[in-house]
């Protein structure tokens, strides 16, 4: 952890806002992707399943493009990244209805 102080007032104001946004981070990750697994769980029909699937996607990447400072090429990667383990958690619920 990074302690930085800066002069005047709000000297240890660096230090808490690192902290709050690592802290804030860490939640947004855990509830994007424990979010859709416990949406999928309760829809039942395939096209609702891929479209949840697709928002979700499309919510992540957005945040990530707007949080971040990274490429296009980065954001891309891992918005797929992110879809394909959605993909894999609809393909495992569909076999296991079966």
């Amino acid at each position: 952890m990074r302690i930085t102080q800066r002069s005047g007032p709000g000297g240890n104001f660096a230090f808490r806002s690192d902290s709050f946004c690592r802290v804030l981070i860490s939640l947004l990750s855990a509830g994007l992707l424990i979010a859709p697994m416990v949406a999928l769980t309760y829809i039942r029909s395939l096209p609702y399943m891929l479209t949840a699937v697709s928002l979700f996607a499309v919510v992540f990447g957005v945040i990530i493009a707007v949080a971040t400072g990274e490429r296009s090429s980065t954001i891309f990667g891992l918005t797929a990244a992110y879809a394909a383990v959605l993909v894999v958690f609809v393909g495992t619920l569909i076999q296991g209805s079966l």
